[in-house]
């Protein structure tokens, strides 16, 4: 049974460097799940004009834009994430780290796209890195 929880997420955009902003629109909605979705990134492809936005929610998931926001795709799951706790050498007391937080770059040459994060699936933590040459 989940908490009955209802979240979102959203997005604006500006067309004047950020002096004014448009009104907030909706890229994923959930309504009474037990998690939320959050740790979002957004990133854009300045040849292409794709949007890409990432984000947490047990997995990392993506979506993608081709018309500069006003539509998205369904999202896609880019990693399973697991996380761990680091603790600090010597004493062993729990470390708060920017875990399961994924981020995403675009490389301008080619147009790669580029899904970074921290996880713990193999028992030890360390960074993973996931590149795709088709979109995503």
């Amino acid at each position: 049974m989940g908490l009955g929880l209802n979240a979102g997420i959203l997005v604006s955009h500006s067309d004047d460097f950020g002096a004014t902003w448009s009104h907030p629109q909706t890229l994923k909605e959930d309504h009474g799940g037990n998690v939320l979705d959050d740790k979002e990134s957004l990133t854009a492809d300045p040849r292409s004009g794709y949007v890409y936005a990432i984000w947490d929610r047990l997995v990392a998931r993506s979506m993608k834009s081709s018309d500069h926001g006003a539509t998205w795709s369904k999202p896609v799951a880019v990693s399973k994430l697991v996380d761990v706790t680091v603790r600090t050498p010597g004493d062993g007391l729990p470390l708060r780290t920017g875990d399961i937080a994924p981020d995403i770059a675009i490389d301008r040459g080619p147009g790669a796209i580029y899904v970074l994060w921290q996880d713990g699936s193999t028992g030890t933590v360390g960074l993973y890195l996931s590149k795709s040459t088709d979109g995503g």
